[in-house]
């Protein structure tokens, strides 16, 4: 069976275990990056949700740590927010998806349940040049692909509609 790892306490899960795109899946719940981190050494997981309450930053540094326990760990950055560089540096990192919040439930059990099915996702987006208002991608043609790119560049530039 699958495992999805969430960092953070029970009442952040809540509407996401109530998820019916969800249910096949296990979630567990770690109550900070020690305890995420203190779990990964000890049995695998398929997908990692941040906690999020914590910033891109911190997400970011515990997914390095994250991946030299785990290599290959797909890993889902939940923040309060995001800014353009935040993005950016996600990009690069090679995270699957950032959700900032208000968050969505259903569009993150709908991305978590993607992250669960992809396979060979890591290479599809390579950022070539990026500034605050500009980026260069090489992506790849797939859908999975584009759901992710449309997700970051929602974060990206959130101060638009």
């Amino acid at each position: 069976m699958q495992r999805v790892l969430f960092i953070g306490g029970e009442s952040a899960l809540t509407g996401i275990r109530q998820s019916p795109q969800l249910q096949p899946y296990l979630l567990e719940i770690a109550e900070g990056n020690a305890d995420a981190l203190q779990q990964l050494r000890h049995r695998a997981f398929d997908v990692v949700l941040t906690n999020p309450e914590s910033t891109v930053k911190e997400d970011l540094a515990l997914v390095t740590e994250m991946e030299a326990i785990r290599p290959g760990l797909k890993t889902i950055i939940l923040a309060p927010e995001a800014t353009p560089e935040d993005v950016i540096a996600a990009l690069r990192a090679r995270v699957f998806a950032c959700f900032c919040a208000p968050i969505n439930i259903s569009d993150l059990a709908a991305m978590t349940l993607q992250a669960l099915q992809a396979h060979r996702w890591r290479d599809s987006i390579e950022v070539l040049t990026a500034e605050t208002n500009w980026i260069a991608m090489r992506v790849n043609c797939q859908l999975l692909t584009a759901d992710r790119l449309i997700r970051f560049m929602t974060e990206f530039r959130s101060d638009l509609d």
